[in-house]
């Protein structure tokens, strides 16, 4: 049998080729390819894919390659989408083979990817129609013969790629595992910016600065970017904030004039006001979740976990033996069916198989003794997330029993009001408190994931819970591992992964924290400084706008004297913030120069969800292979550690290509020839001349 596979590369960037490869192979080829180690382009670093090309073309029969140039782009793209444009090149490719292959599978851009096989059909010669072609999702990540094609494109756009970073500059870019909180259908995560590129998540929105209001706001992906290696930097800001990134990574600062533009890392000094979240919106949150998806796991045949309820009796309206063909299981005994019902029960593994579908609003989930029933909907409330906070912080779990220690009374009454609902009986000792659960040990082991202090984490879906649940999550917390005195908060964590939560909880919470770390006992603190005692509050602006001020008084020909009396402050307090002898500037003080001075950039900075943090140093670090993603509208996203707003680099909005290509089309009045006119950086580029 003769197989083919197709992938392409590029199809993001605003300059440089698409390229679509077509290779062919015996079957039996694949089981060399895959020794090999030929997989998915985008899972293998660049020195490893070129390491493979001569040995993919070794064991493959043809190998067929297109490169379409931007200007091939541009004129097709007045007539076809993109993904038409790739069909008709995989049509050409195709015709062109002189080995016929039995079958070919192609990595579908379309949603539906029997969609893409009809496209591509359309521009099959009469010859070519009989070969069966499969299109799927993925394909270079389900089918060797894919990969290959995927890493001989790859490899081929790569050296165009290079020969652009040679002439224009690297691309900015952030390491594999920097994170970036995302949402896709109001589920907020935490994600890998690698994994983010990799899996290509349809439908997923980033936390974004919008430019126009200095708000942060949710806007849509829209290109996933994989880079070669490339040498990543450590920038250093106040209160323990980091974030790694290529030096033509832009990122954003406050300057004199009180405007916030972004600078590529090269081009930043020490000292420069960086712009960091203060606030991250929550339009939507979860109000319960379905304990099956935590617990499905859990259930074997030796231990299994109960669903039970009214709808579950009508599971068991066939006899045995079409009950447990339909389940797909034949190693249960006639006893145990009847058993299950006649308690109208089914072991949850056996549920999840059969796919069956019933309203589990009345069901609940139980252990073989029946004491405990946790409803299979569980009902977010105030006291299961402060629960949840004061477990990750003191409690731990055995195999029947959870244990939170504690010497405080309050805290045993809190946790005995959280179990009665669920008729779960506590046990009190002199420092510790506990009841018994095989349900609820088995949910806080899915939940709660590490059991050691230093391993410690928050479940995922803390994130998108309702402002008032994080806020009794983060109350639990800090019940069993901080403190709070005349509104500041600490805590001290051995997790980095837990304090990195607490912190982005906290910003959900309009709350901006600091991070520390405690070399000597290898921990992690956490703090959020009083409006009253901290200068980098949202509430603040650095008072390097201390300049654009005198400035605006100066052009109203208003002596000190006068405008201190109009803004009713001290002239003392006016001199200070003009001379810059102030770290920062409060919003309320600011608030009154906007009345008497209609300053339109004050007003933004007064009304933005932004802190602003020194740069204190940038520090090379090593050659990474990075990642970036193309964001809608705002062209930027939050990351680092934590709400950092990163100004995304791929070419649409890299600041090195936009000032290139207005900077040629002003010479020249049309794009240069290697860049793709349908993308808004191009757009906005021949508007400025008023094509």
């Amino acid at each position: 049998m003769i197989i083919g596979g197709i992938d392409e590369a590029g199809r993001g960037p605003v300059l440089g080729p698409m390229v679509i490869t077509l290779a062919i192979a015996n079957k039996e080829a694949e089981v060399e390819l895959k020794k090999m180690g030929v997989k998915d382009s985008k899972e293998l670093l660049p020195n490893k894919r070129k390491a493979l090309i001569e040995g993919i073309k070794n064991n493959i029969l043809e190998e067929k390659t297109q490169i379409i140039t931007p200007l091939e782009i541009n004129d097709m793209m007045a007539q076809y989408s993109l993904n038409e444009i790739e069909a008709i090149r995989i049509g050409q490719l195709i015709n062109e083979a002189k080995i016929l292959p039995d079958i070919i599978y192609v990595d579908s851009p379309d949603a539906k990817a029997g969609s893409f096989e009809k496209r591509i059909r359309k521009y099959l010669t009469k010859e070519k129609q009989k070969i069966k072609i499969i299109a799927e999702n993925k394909a270079d990540s389900n089918y060797v013969i894919v990969g290959a094609a995927s890493i001989i494109a790859k490899v081929t756009r790569d050296e165009e790629i290079i020969q652009l970073a040679n002439k224009y500059g690297e691309f900015g870019s952030l390491p594999f595992d920097e994170e970036v909180l995302t949402e896709n259908n109001g589920i907020i995560s935490l994600v890998k910016i690698g994994d983010l590129v990799k899996t290509k998540p349809n439908n997923t929105c980033v936390f974004s600065l919008n430019k126009k209001t200095l708000k942060i706001e949710l806007a849509k992906i829209s290109a996933f970017i994989e880079h070669p290696t490339t040498k990543v930097y450590k920038i250093t800001l106040e209160r323990g904030k980091i974030v790694r990134l290529t030096l033509n990574h832009p990122i954003f600062v406050l300057n004199k004039e009180g405007q916030v533009i972004y600078k590529k890392v090269q081009d930043l000094k020490n000292g420069e006001h960086v712009a960091v979240a203060g606030n991250i919106p929550k339009n939507k949150h979860i109000k319960r979740i379905n304990l099956i998806d935590y617990l499905a796991s859990y259930s074997t045949k030796a231990n299994p976990i109960y669903l039970k309820g009214p709808q579950v009796s009508k599971l068991f309206i066939k006899n045995k033996n079409e009950f447990l063909k339909s389940f797909n299981i034949t190693t249960y005994t006639r006893s145990a069916f009847y058993n299950w019902k006649k308690k109208s029960a089914i072991p949850l593994h056996i549920f999840i198989k059969g796919n069956s579908k019933i309203n589990l609003k009345h069901c609940y989930l139980c252990s073989r003794e029946e004491m405990v029933k946790i409803p299979v909907l569980f009902n977010i409330t105030k006291e299961f997330m402060w629960f949840l906070g004061i477990y990750v912080a003191e409690g731990w779990a055995s195999k029947y029993q959870v244990c939170v220690s504690s010497f405080d009374k309050t805290v045993f009454s809190r946790i005995k009001k959280f179990c009665k609902p669920y008729g779960l009986h506590t046990h009190i000792s002199k420092d510790w408190i506990a009841f018994s659960s095989i349900v609820f040990t088995k949910l806080l082991e899915s939940w709660v994931v590490g059991k050691k202090a230093h391993t410690k984490k928050l479940p995922e879906f803390v994130f998108s819970c309702s402002k008032m649940h994080i806020k009794s999550a983060l109350d639990g917390l800090y019940e069993g591992d901080g403190w709070i005195k005349n509104k500041n908060w600490e805590i001290e964590l051995k997790s980095k992964e837990l304090i990195k939560q607490t912190q982005w909880l906290n910003l959900m919470l309009n709350k901006f924290s600091s991070n520390k770390i405690r070399q000597n006992r290898k921990s992690y603190i956490t703090r959020i400084l009083s409006k009253s005692s901290n200068s980098l509050s949202p509430d603040n602006i650095p008072s390097i706008i201390g300049l654009q001020l005198k400035q605006t008084r100066i052009s109203k020909r208003l002596s000190q004297q006068q405008f201190a009396q109009k803004l009713k402050i001290a002239k003392k307090v006016l001199q200070n913030i003009e001379q810059q002898k102030v770290n920062s500037i409060q919003k309320k003080t600011l608030k009154k120069f906007y009345k008497t001075t209609r300053n339109k950039q004050l007003k933004l900075l007064i009304n933005s969800d932004l802190c602003w943090l020194k740069i204190k140093r940038i520090k090379y670090l090593s050659k990474e292979k990075v990642y970036d993603i193309g964001v809608n509208r705002n062209e930027n996203f939050l990351g680092g550690n934590n709400g950092i707003i990163l100004h995304n680099s791929g070419y649409p909005s890299d600041p090195k290509t936009k000032k290139y290509l207005a900077d040629y089309v002003e010479q020249n009045k049309k794009l240069p020839p290697f860049a793709r006119i349908f993308w808004s950086t191009s757009t906005n580029a021949l508007n400025k001349i008023g094509q």
